[in-house]
């Protein structure tokens, strides 16, 4: 404004914004200012969202799923409620976009170390009770921990135990996840009912004694022709058909080769 040649003002200007780019380290459009005074960081990072590559919702993140996770038979389950709740509280603080996907990544990699170790412990754990009940019954480990089976389930269906409840008990005599001591408990239960007599189904089924062989020729004359649970089936006799149910069920996995 002091200098009347425009040439001469244009040449001040250009040295100006030449000395404040120098001063400045960048263009001034180039610039963003600090957080006002009281104003959180993460509020600051949200109005220059794009500089630092927050998006505008917590559903807008693109997260890629880590490998080793997914539907597959062999893949670990993706939780994805923690994924929303992380997304969440990655928004709210104003962590970028590729910050998150890395923390997803380390996430991931904690799980899958956790899983390793927990296969290598049931490994481990199912080997040494597997070694336990050999010490014991040598080749007749496979037959006894049928005979645990059979005598937990009878006793379950005794006392009217249901299926989620049944399914617990299968678990803790599994030859794969199964308790050394329970199998062991259960197996005695199923000799003392089998020798005093007491080890039968309701409604005159086979015995925890019984062999695969009686256990099919049982099963045969049930379906057959005359036989109660044919008869039950024929006439749609629902009432006998529950009752007879836990027999049959039994009758089947006792017909079944060892």
């Amino acid at each position: 404004m002091t200098v009347d040649d425009p040439i001469d003002a244009t040449a001040k200007l250009i040295d100006m914004e030449r000395n404040a780019k120098k001063r400045l380290g960048a263009s001034p459009d180039q610039l963003i200012q600090k957080p006002k005074d009281g104003q959180s960081v993460a509020e600051w990072m949200h109005e220059n969202r794009n500089v630092f590559g927050i998006p505008e919702a917590p559903d807008k993140y693109e997260i890629a799923m880590p490998e080793g996770f997914g539907t597959g038979p062999n893949d670990l389950k993706w939780d994805a409620d923690f994924e929303t709740k992380a997304r969440e509280m990655a928004h709210k603080h104003g962590i970028p976009g590729e910050a998150l996907q890395e923390l997803t990544n380390l996430y991931a990699s904690k799980v899958q170390g956790l899983s390793q170790d927990a296969d290598a412990q049931y490994e481990a754990s199912n080997q040494k009770m597997m070694g336990e009940l050999k010490t014991d019954w040598g080749d007749q480990t496979t037959a006894k921990i049928a005979m645990a089976k059979s005598a937990a389930e009878m006793l379950a269906t005794t006392a009217g135990l249901g299926s989620e409840q049944l399914s617990g008990i299968a678990q803790v005599l599994s030859d794969k996840t199964g308790d050394a001591g329970a199998i062991k408990m259960f197996a005695a239960i199923g000799e003392m009912m089998a020798e005093d007599g007491v080890g039968k189904l309701p409604g005159n089924g086979g015995s925890l004694a019984m062999t695969p062989a009686n256990a099919r020729a049982e099963l045969n004359k049930q379906k057959a022709p005359g036989g109660e649970y044919y008869e039950a089936v024929a006439k749609g006799d629902t009432a006998t058909l529950a009752r007879l149910k836990p027999k049959i069920d039994q009758l089947e996995k006792q017909a079944a080769p060892q």
